[in-house]
């Protein structure tokens, strides 16, 4: 039996273009125009997901939230929030409400559909066979994702010398996973030829994406580090949009190692909302300049809507040129409103040798300063990394 979805939304052009594309995917729909009549139908009808606006006549999308999670009948229905309401306050004030998503308009229909089949397979309604591939239940991985406000600040070399510093000082399993497809730097860093690897799953379809096909793509780089590669033919950066399936290959990856770093490139892409629910916390990477660290303040207002604390935030500075006119850590602490976990000192020199010998930098010069702040950004990850070892 198809899922029901219940649209909510005073504006009928978004009812019939939001319920159009889900019911061409096998949905079936049911619509309000209002929060009332919305309540009304929720609870005479049970639909598996509600897509709820924000600003309505009347009763507003926040307080129709909070009057569904105080009814026994609709308590446990996912709510996903679609609203042109872009505001961290707003977003905040709709997970506090109880919202299970928070989507802003316009949203593209592939991000929008990967949203609706994430939050229905949490639910215990979803049967398997609407499961886009089924996941064999296993420990699942501590996930970090990484990711800067612009590009250009070294996110993908310090995701590569961050997960083997783990594995060194921890001996836990690790994969890096560039999630770039296009955009790929590892195999240039690494001396790999013909990087494939994400690019070989992202055209399939998300059904047909399974566990022995992403193990398939991954390279060992060394004994209990893997590799997920993406190619770095700009041309391949067409499977950006391919949501469903970046987020079944990631559900995957979570249960194949220990610790699972995923490089999430700059900016927040469609490609990286669909990876940010998988993640246990996040290394956000920045640059001590003025336009850089607005940048970031944004990202990281940006990143409370998806609810990563401070606690889940390891902020690091990364500066590539010396200069004394910088600000100092406390000073770049203010201004972000954020402590800063690790600040890593410029290397030119350094990453040149690393770059022209293709080899990381904490195996090029192990007893650098760069190095040793990268171990020292791996020890906090491994902390935080509080289960048992197996």
């Amino acid at each position: 039996m198809a899922d029901k979805i219940l649209i909510v939304d005073d504006d009928l052009d978004t009812l019939r273009l939001v319920g159009f594309m889900l019911e061409k995917q096998g949905f079936k729909i049911l619509a309000a125009k209002d929060g009332s009549q919305g309540i009304r139908i929720a609870a005479a009808e049970q639909p598996d997901l509600i897509l709820l606006d924000v600003m309505m006549p009347g009763m507003d999308g926040f307080e129709v939230v909070r009057h569904l999670r105080s009814s026994e009948r609709t308590m446990n229905i996912p709510v996903l929030m679609l609203t042109a309401k872009t505001q961290v306050d707003d977003k905040v004030t709709g997970f506090e409400a109880g919202a299970d998503d928070y989507l802003t308009k316009p949203i593209h229909p592939a991000e929008l559909l990967s949203r609706v089949r994430t939050a229905l397979s949490r639910t215990t309604i979803t049967t398997e066979a609407k499961a886009p591939a089924p996941v064999v239940s296993k420990p699942r991985g501590t996930t970090i994702g990484l990711i800067a406000a612009k590009g250009g600040l070294g996110v993908t070399t310090i995701a590569l010398n961050m997960g083997i510093a783990i594995k060194t000082k921890s001996d836990r399993e690790t994969i890096i996973a560039e999630l770039r497809p296009g955009q790929g730097n590892i195999g240039l860093i690494l001396g790999y030829e013909h990087p494939e690897g994400i690019n070989q799953l992202l055209p399939r379809a998300p059904q047909d994406i399974h566990p022995e096909d992403v193990e398939g793509e991954l390279i060992t780089f060394a004994p209990g580090i893997r590799l997920l590669l993406s190619t770095f033919n700009p041309m391949n950066a067409q499977y950006i949009d391919a949501l469903e399936q970046v987020d079944v290959i990631v559900r995957h990856l979570t249960q194949m190692a220990r610790v699972i770093l995923m490089d999430l490139g700059p900016s927040m892409t469609p490609f990286a909302r669909t990876v940010l629910p998988h993640c246990d916390n996040l290394v956000v990477i920045f640059e001590p300049f003025i336009a850089t660290l607005q940048q970031t303040k944004f990202l990281l207002d940006g990143l409370k809507g998806f609810g990563f604390t401070k606690e889940r935030i390891d902020l690091v500075s990364l500066n590539r040129v010396r200069t004394g006119t910088q600000p100092t850590i406390e000073q770049l602490s203010r201004k972000l409103d954020h402590p800063i976990s690790v600040y890593i000192p410029p290397a030119p020199e350094l990453a040149m040798q690393a770059t022209s010998r293709k080899t990381p930098i904490v195996l090029q010069d192990p007893e650098s300063i760069t190095s040793q702040q990268i171990n020292k950004l791996a020890g906090v990850i491994i902390e935080k990394d509080t289960r048992p070892d197996e």
